[in-house]
């Protein structure tokens, strides 16, 4: 059986790549004037599916001097990268009768087995319409201002944060920042399901801390990786991973996630049912799965119950993390921000909530979006399948239709025109006085949208951005951050500052 397997799957890649070279040399005049990544298929794959994507990415454009580009893939359809910021908001604000998502998106399905989620439903399609519609009102302003900013239990969680910087000041804040923003899914999201991984961590002494929330933030990374970044950027791995020992792990964290979501779907409905709070549970995101009627079982609930864990934290959580790392590198501007909290809170009502005073705070609005611009989460971004011709600017090129377009957030906003692209300038993003920094603040608005766009945006972004802001607010106000080891930059789904170090430093110690 697996001789036979092995032999199935090279006569697969061989027909496919003998397509692919036919059609290469069969091209329509429109996609031979887009510039081609020189190197192989088999190049491309590899680059697309390893650490270095994002980058790889960036230097291909340079390379070929240009925004919008295919390079060679074992598919039929043209494969096509677009880094050009107009290019890419026309795909991604199309309506879903000049654009779907393309069939690559099946492959993300393997890690619900098999199960579409909200994530990988086609736009326009009953099922989505009705995942997205029926949850949406837990993401509503009145929701996002009940359940984040003046939540008791996300002040709690918080105060527990403050308590364990307090007591070990040096952290890696990729670590802590996804062991809080887990926490605080479980409390906005799930109706206040107990992860326990602050609490766990708190408790741990020089031992691995051992928690739900633990088991969880083990178990993604292996899940991730193989079937959201290597099972879609190699077609042929389907029919050898399960010889590879890191896919079968992968597949064993799946199937533990996806259990996980089953027992969060139960603890949730016990909960409920011996609760009197029924507007906390009917209002949060579980409970909008649960009462969603058009669902066709469990099963279906748990691929999005997942698909809002991995969603709902580490995106969270790493833009924390860099935004930390930013301002620690930037004394000057940590400083300045904490000034105007402080100011803030200063001139605030007695009875007001300290966590809403970032919400007046203009300057940790620019550290935010700066941060989100150098360092986007979601690096990789979208994949669309125009049904129409789609034009780049004024040159008469086009991408062909039936093309897979993939949209990289950190491509599109690393190339864009504005000035050093590669550095940390929140002030970048004040409203300029003449009409050249004018010119550059609107390609930088253009080129910034790390939510994504369109009807496929992230249903999310509301609780997401209330989240960073209160977090913000509440740390730079009570701490200095200084740099105790500079991270690597990590990608795998996500972009991440993996192994580095800060010292918090209480700043009535300062």
């Amino acid at each position: 059986d697996l001789a036979a397997a092995i032999f199935l799957g090279t006569v697969v890649a061989l027909l496919v790549s003998f397509t692919s070279f036919v059609r290469s040399h069969n091209l329509k005049p429109t996609l031979r004037e887009l510039p081609v990544a020189t190197g192989s298929f088999i190049d491309s794959v590899r680059n697309i599916t390893s650490k270095n994507a994002p980058w790889w990415i960036i230097e291909v454009a340079k390379r070929t001097d240009a925004r919008v580009f295919r390079v060679r893939f074992p598919q039929l359809q043209p494969f096509v990268f677009v880094c050009e910021a107009e290019a890419a908001r026309r795909l991604l604000l199309a309506t879903c009768g000049d654009v779907v998502k393309p069939g690559i998106y099946k492959a993300f399905t393997g890690g619900t087995k098999g199960v579409p989620s909200m994530f990988t439903l086609q736009t326009g399609s009953a099922a989505h319409t009705h995942a997205r519609k029926g949850v949406a009102p837990a993401f509503s302003s009145r929701r996002v201002s009940e359940a984040v900013i003046r939540s008791p239990r996300c002040h709690a969680k918080l105060i527990e944060l403050e308590a364990l910087l307090k007591r070990r000041p040096v952290f890696d804040p990729a670590r802590l920042m996804c062991e809080l923003t887990v926490d605080m899914i479980g409390e906005i999201g799930l109706g206040g399901f107990n992860f326990g991984t602050l609490s766990a961590t708190i408790k741990a002494e020089g031992s691995p801390p051992n928690s739900v929330g633990h088991d969880l933030l083990r178990d993604l990374p292996a899940a991730l990786t193989e079937f959201t970044l290597k099972r879609p950027g190699n077609p042929f791995r389907a029919f050898y991973a399960a010889l590879l020992p890191e896919a079968r792990e992968a597949a064993r964290a799946r199937d533990r996630l996806m259990r996980l979501s089953q027992s969060i779907l139960d603890d949730f409905r016990t909960r409920r049912a011996a609760s009197r709070d029924e507007k906390m549970f009917a209002s949060s995101i579980l409970g909008h799965l649960v009462d969603n009627p058009h669902y066709a079982n469990d099963l279906a609930r748990c691929a999005d119950v997942l698909t809002f864990l991995v969603a709902g934290h580490d995106t969270t959580g790493y833009t924390l993390a860099f935004t930390l790392y930013e301002l620690a590198k930037h004394p000057g501007i940590q400083d300045e921000l904490r000034v105007e909290l402080n100011a803030s809170s200063s001139s605030a009502s007695s009875g007001a909530d300290p966590e809403v005073f970032g919400e007046a705070s203009p300057l940790l609005s620019r550290v935010i979006k700066e941060s989100m611009r150098l360092w986007p989460v979601a690096a990789q971004g979208s994949i669309r399948e125009p049904l129409t011709d789609v034009p780049i600017g004024d040159s008469g090129t086009v991408i062909p239709k039936g093309s897979t377009c993939w949209i990289p957030f950190f491509a599109v906003s690393r190339l864009a025109n504005v000035t050093a692209p590669d550095t940390f300038l929140p002030d970048r993003w004040l409203e300029p006085k003449d009409a050249a920094a004018r010119a550059e603040l609107d390609e930088l608005k253009t080129s910034f949208f790390p939510f994504s766009l369109g009807r496929r945006n992230c249903v999310g972004q509301a609780v997401a951005q209330a989240e960073i802001r209160q977090v913000l607010a509440r740390l730079v106000r009570k701490f200095r951050f200084e740099v105790d080891k500079l991270p690597a930059i990590d990608f795998a789904l996500t972009l991440k500052p993996a192994g580095g170090l800060l010292r918090a430093v209480a700043v009535s110690e300062a």
